[in-house]
């Protein structure tokens, strides 16, 4: 299995190619949610093929409440609002698992 880093090789234009990648081979995404050793939330973005498991995708990105159109299909975006959540309770950050239970409820 090859790896492509497509921000080293496109530059800028690497979100566009990362886009036409799931586009062309009608990848599903799901998401992993953890919390690193720097504390900071992360994002693992996993694309798959329901027609064949040659063709994948990762994109990790740590969590910004700003960001959120990075998470392309909207339907997910509560799902991993979710997630985010869970883990602020687990380690009782709870004033930013408020902000994101406000977010969550103004989808």
């Amino acid at each position: 299995m090859s790896r492509v880093n497509f921000n080293e090789i496109f530059g800028s234009e690497s979100d566009d190619y990362f886009d036409s990648i799931i586009e062309k081979f009608q990848l599903e995404a799901s998401y992993n949610v953890y919390q690193n050793e720097d504390d900071e939330i992360i994002i693992d973005e996993q694309w798959k093929s329901s027609e064949s498991n040659r063709v994948t995708a990762n994109r990790f990105f740590k969590f910004d409440p700003n960001f959120l159109d990075l998470i392309k299909d909207q339907s997910k975006r509560i799902e991993v609002l979710n997630k985010v959540l869970d883990i602020y309770v687990q380690v009782e950050n709870y004033e930013d698992a408020s902000q994101i239970r406000d977010l969550i409820q103004s989808l």
